[in-house]
């Protein structure tokens, strides 16, 4: 037998979320391309989640860092 038949569907044991928070000041924006094609739209049946992504910067201009 092919061992795709014994894997389930993947569930969200939570349900259906509308934001993420991405509170990784030093490397979230590293992380944000995982995203990309994260959310099949023929199965996500809600609008998708927002992405709150926060950074921070000693900079005088803080936009230059992101």
């Amino acid at each position: 037998a092919s061992s795709s038949a014994f894997v389930a569907e993947p569930t969200l044991c939570f349900g259906e979320f509308g934001h993420i928070l991405m509170n990784l000041p030093a490397s979230a924006l590293d992380f944000l391309d995982v995203f990309i094609g994260a959310f099949d739209p023929s199965r996500w049946n809600v609008p998708l989640p927002v992405v709150h992504c926060y950074c921070f910067s000693k900079a005088e201009q803080p936009e230059l860092d992101v």
